[in-house]
């Protein structure tokens, strides 16, 4: 097995998280996490720190001249000369290529530790500029999970198992979904697994 320091993580894996390592420098991180799965919850810190550098730059504040200008720019399509219109040929915007869709292998699926104690969890997507993660969540027979504060939308698909929110108890083939600011800690007696889309934003409150 490849021996790694976690000082050689730590140096690597912000830069990671920033998507500008070389192939080489990549597989080192990647080799670690392999040998090292709880590093991956480290480098989810990096990755959430990375989509929140956005919202820290500063406000850029709009010129004066910007709407002046694009009234005159709409001013002069106005009085363009109407045969000119019907004569010059404009030419089609490009279409782009179609975008493959993004997909998860049953065999590519990797379960992890949560925080909680009985849960585990496998993510599916991350979107930074949504705020957004998908997985899917496993909890064990009898685990409650924390008090948690919704920043946005949640969306539960129950799979196994059962899961009682708010006083009522779901099982296989239910949808769940929450608002935002909404609270609850979920609790199952039996165990569950089950899809679900929320916030990275959601906040813990015990």
């Amino acid at each position: 097995m490849m021996k790694h320091s976690d000082s050689c993580f730590c140096e690597l894996a912000p830069l990671y998280a920033l998507d500008i390592l070389e192939e080489q420098a990549r597989r080192v991180v990647e080799q670690c996490m392999a040998e090292l799965p709880e590093l991956e919850i480290e480098l989810e810190e990096f990755h959430l720190g990375v989509a929140a550098i956005p919202y820290s730059l500063p406000d850029v504040a709009i010129a004066p001249c910007v709407k002046d200008r694009l009234f005159q720019r709409i001013a002069n399509v106005d009085i363009l000369d109407e045969t000119s219109l019907h004569t010059t040929a404009i030419a089609p915007p490009p279409i782009a290529p179609p975008v493959p869709p993004f997909t998860v292998r049953a065999g590519d699926v990797r379960w992890r530790n949560h925080p909680v104690p009985g849960v585990t969890m496998a993510r599916l997507n991350v979107d930074k500029a949504k705020r957004e993660i998908v997985c899917l969540l496993r909890a064990e027979p009898g685990v409650t999970y924390p008090p948690h504060r919704h920043a946005a939308v949640e969306e539960i698909f129950m799979l196994e198992g059962d899961l009682e929110v708010d006083g009522e108890v779901y099982g296989r083939g239910d949808y769940i979904r929450s608002s935002p600011g909404s609270i609850h800690s979920p609790y199952t007696s039996t165990g569950c697994m089950f899809f679900i889309r929320t916030s990275i934003d959601d906040e813990m409150l015990n």
